[in-house]
């Protein structure tokens, strides 16, 4: 399937915009003093087939009005709107879908999704992600100057197919779940939209409380 087929964490300096539909949370990076922004679930999941289906929560620990419940579809299209003040020039940017899990019950182990990302028509390429946390004893250990896998950003195979890499759920400060869905890309400033479609391999999508896609510069 062509998924562009037909397709025309610092907390610094916070701040939303309204309304809604053009709705986007900033923050500036304690590390690299880049911005951060972060679109609402109901933005970037409006153009998804079943968005009508989708059922809406308001959670106080959101920053945006609503959040959105995915349920048993087999895949869900993620459109983001890309403008300039949404980035820091000359800096390199990944995404991560930033989410939690309906009455705090984790998936099992086997709970796996890939995601399809590309900007505007063009399929850029696909990530292997988990949605548990990565565990050292599925893998020889790492030297201390090492960084987490997920970082290293290594090509995998599963299934017989090549992934950019593998990317691990992890737990932010801030009390949501992040996982990340591209490898780093530059000048996103350039471009008007990146699309993720996120597709089941194993385990389901239901319960998974989507708050939004943060961009973040990548170190």
């Amino acid at each position: 399937m062509n998924l562009f087929k037909g397709w025309a964490s610092g907390e610094a300096m916070a701040f939303a915009e309204a309304p809604l539909a053009l709705a986007k949370w900033f923050s500036i990076s304690k590390s690299n003093d880049g911005i951060c922004s972060m679109l609402p679930a109901a933005h970037i999941l409006h153009d998804d087939i079943d968005y009508e289906h989708l059922d809406t929560a308001s959670l106080h620990e959101s920053r945006f009005h609503e959040v959105k419940i995915l349920g048993y579809a087999s895949s869900y299209s993620f459109t983001c709107t890309l403008q300039l003040q949404m980035f820091s020039p000359q800096k390199m940017y990944a995404c991560y879908l930033v989410f939690k899990f309906e009455h705090n019950k984790q998936p099992d182990d086997t709970s796996l999704l890939t995601a399809e990302y590309g900007l505007g028509r063009r399929l850029l390429g696909q990530v292997l992600a988990h949605m548990n946390v990565f565990s050292e004893s599925e893998n020889k250990p790492k030297a201390d100057h090492e960084e987490p896998r997920t970082k290293r950003l290594e090509t995998t195979t599963y299934d017989g197919l090549e992934y950019d890499f593998e990317s691990w759920m992890e737990e932010r400060k801030d009390g949501w779940m992040e996982v990340m869905l591209s490898k780093p890309l530059e000048r996103l400033e350039d471009h008007s939209t990146l699309k993720v479609r996120l597709s089941v391999l194993s385990g389901s999508f239901g319960g998974i409380i989507v708050e939004g896609i943060e961009f973040r510069p990548y170190i």
